[in-house]
């Protein structure tokens, strides 16, 4: 997950037609719980993190990446700026509130993946969006 200045985002769900325990799935996360904690923001800074996403399972597996606005100000939901990556391309890179989720990535069971992201509050914010 991601928490900015009380923005919570999932970052990984799984996408599987059959149930979880038939598949003996085993997907971990690291870091497991936020993503980013961030405090005292001012226009202009920005985050880098790291997010692990290891298949311990038995199975492949196929997974989505996406955001949702669980708690928080709106209006600096819609301001933050999002970068995704992983170690060959950019796979979205925009307006927070416009990330409604990566394609599927698949990932072969005991394989291991590392997406990079970014948050930034761009520069051209007043001081409105400070803190």
């Amino acid at each position: 997950m991601i928490n900015v200045r009380g923005l919570t985002i999932f970052v990984i769900f799984p996408k599987t037609g059959i149930a979880a325990e038939k598949l003996k799935v085993d997907l971990t996360t690291s870091p497991d719980a936020f993503l980013f904690q961030l405090t005292n923001l001012v226009p202009g800074d920005w985050a880098n993190r790291t997010l692990l996403i290891k298949n311990n399972g038995e199975e492949d597996y196929t997974y989505i990446t996406s955001s949702k606005l669980k708690k928080g100000s709106k209006k600096f939901y819609h301001k933050l700026w999002l970068k995704v990556s992983d170690h060959k391309e950019v796979l979205f890179e925009g307006k927070l509130k416009d990330f409604n989720n990566l394609e599927e990535r698949f990932l072969k069971k005991g394989k291991s993946e590392e997406l990079f992201f970014t948050v930034k509050l761009p520069e051209e914010l007043g001081n409105e969006f400070r803190d």
